[in-house]
């Protein structure tokens, strides 16, 4: 592979790279919102729903709240 920069500087920089990266991140990461419903009905009866992905337990219904909701 054709050497632009000599090794150590190349490491040096990945490094000084990464370290920007996590800098940027934690100061620009997004917020994540969610929200959780726990409906009952007039007979005290609970709502849940079966989970269509992982081990299928019941839940609460549950979801993300994007930006401006």
């Amino acid at each position: 592979m054709l050497r632009l920069i000599p090794a150590p500087l190349h490491r040096a920089a990945l490094r000084i790279a990464y370290r920007l990266r996590i800098v940027w991140w934690r100061w620009r990461r997004p917020l994540l919102d969610a929200s959780c419903v726990v409906p009952v009905d007039p007979h005290g009866r609970v709502l849940l729903i079966r989970l269509s992905y992982g081990s299928g337990e019941w839940s609460f219904p549950t979801g993300g709240v994007d930006r401006g909701e």
